[in-house]
């Protein structure tokens, strides 16, 4: 229920990853980038069910660890997951 910049910033202040579906959260001339400790975006229909999405998210990264998600933008799809490091300062 909070805009954008008010969740980017609680992230940036908490160090947590975004967990996403809104791509937004990755234009880095909206958001400053290198502040963010990761960036997790679910890219699936919007008609799929909260569990099976679930389902699909924590099989895609069952075997990652929290350094796999340390400054990186990592996108899920179904039956794909792939990863960029995000821009350093």
């Amino acid at each position: 229920g909070q805009s954008d910049e008010v969740v980017f910033d609680y992230a940036v202040d908490k160090q947590a990853v975004i967990v996403t579906k809104d791509l937004g959260f990755a234009n880095p001339f909206r958001f400053d980038l290198t502040k963010l400790f990761g960036l997790f975006i679910l890219r699936f229909p919007n008609e799929i069910s909260l569990g099976t999405l679930y389902k699909e998210v924590k099989k895609s990264v069952k075997e990652m660890e929290e350094e796999n998600f340390r400054k990186k933008i990592i996108v899920v799809e179904p039956g794909s997951v792939r990863s960029r490091q995000l821009p350093s300062a």
